[in-house]
C-alpha cells in the first residue's frame, strides 16, 4: 500500500495516523512533526492536546491517551468509514451503529473501541465555527447525517452489552 501521509493511513482500535494509544509525545513529534497548535488541558498539568489538523493528538505525562480523526483526515477503518461518510453510505454498506449511553457515543458493535461523532449540517454556525450539530442518542440519524469524527482513547473499555 502506497501512503502519501500518515494522514491517510487506516483508523483502528489502537492507532491513528501510525500513532499509537500509549506512544511517547516524542516519538509523536519525531514522526508527526511539530503541530499546528498545543493547547494545555484546563484541569490538569500533565495533558495537552497537539492538534495538526485534521488529527488530534491528546498527551497526559508524555504518552498518547486519545487520537481523534477530524475533518480531512482520508484513512479509514476495516469497515471503510472515514471522517464525512453519510449516513446513508453506512445503511448502504449494511453497517449499523448503536449509542454507547455510558460514553455518549456512537459505536460500532463489531469494533466498539472506536467512537463516532455522528452529526446533521445546519445553516448557522456553532460557537466553535461549525456548521454541523452533534447527534446524540435522542437524535434520529437522516440519510445525510455524516461522521464528523472519530476518536479512540485508553480508558475505553468495550461495553459488555449493545
Amino acid at each position: 500500500m502506497i501512503v502519501d501521509s500518515p494522514f491517510s493511513l487506516p483508523i483502528t482500535a489502537q492507532e491513528v495516523a501510525g500513532i499509537r494509544l500509549g506512544d511517547a509525545e516524542s516519538w509523536v513529534l519525531e514522526h508527526l512533526g511539530v503541530p499546528i497548535s498545543r493547547q494545555r488541558a484546563t484541569n490538569t498539568i500533565t495533558a495537552e492536546s497537539l492538534h495538526y489538523g485534521s488529527l488530534l493528538v491528546h498527551v497526559d505525562n508524555h504518552a498518547v491517551d486519545l487520537l481523534m480523526a477530524l475533518d480531512g483526515y482520508r484513512g479509514c477503518t476495516a469497515q471503510g468509514i472515514q471522517v464525512s461518510t453519510t449516513y446513508a453510505e453506512l445503511l448502504e454498506r449494511g453497517i449499523q451503529l448503536c449509542f454507547d449511553l455510558k460514553r455518549r457515543a456512537w459505536i460500532l458493535p463489531e469494533e466498539p473501541r472506536i467512537e463516532i461523532e455522528l452529526a446533521d449540517r445546519i445553516d448557522t454556525t456553532n460557537e466553535f465555527g461549525e456548521n454541523w450539530v452533534e447527534l446524540l442518542e435522542d437524535d434520529d440519524p437522516k440519510m445525510t447525517s455524516f461522521v464528523a469524527s472519530m476518536t479512540i482513547t485508553r480508558d475505553q473499555e468495550p461495553p459488555a452489552h449493545h
